[in-house]
């Protein structure tokens, strides 16, 4: 669960971050994030990529906060963001990881973080969002 600061930094709306970070073993990493908040909700995604000498990976983040209009366990989540938009999350596959809080229901306020990288991995998290 993202703590009340990192939230505040993650609400910042409208934020687009790169950053690029030089290891000594030549190891270079890029990272970039863009949030967009409306109201109470937000959609953020974050793209990294890791340029190594043992090989490169790439992965996706996408962050939504909140309302469940749909959720099937085991089949698919849906959220709605602000302006109504909706995002439907897959639940299914051989290398998903979910970790889904048990008193996920539709209606419940989520804050749904799903990430995606090389090799199909895919790993869902929802948790309960913060009160305001």
């Amino acid at each position: 669960m993202l703590s009340r600061t990192a939230l505040t930094i993650l609400i910042t709306g409208g934020l687009v971050v790169a950053g690029c970070n030089k290891n000594p073993d030549a190891t270079t990493t890029v990272t970039e994030t863009k949030t967009t908040a409306t109201g109470s909700t937000v959609e953020a995604t974050t793209k990294t990529a890791v340029d190594a000498p043992g090989g490169d990976t790439k992965s996706v983040a996408t962050t939504y906060l909140g309302t469940v209009t749909a959720f099937t366990p085991g089949k698919s989540i849906e959220v709605m963001t602000g302006n109504k938009d909706t995002h439907k999350v897959d639940l299914e596959g051989d290398k998903v990881t979910l970790v889904i809080d048990p008193t996920t229901t539709v209606g419940s306020k989520v804050l749904l973080v799903e990430e995606k990288g090389e090799n199909g991995f895919h790993r869902v998290t929802v948790s309960i969002a913060p009160a305001a």
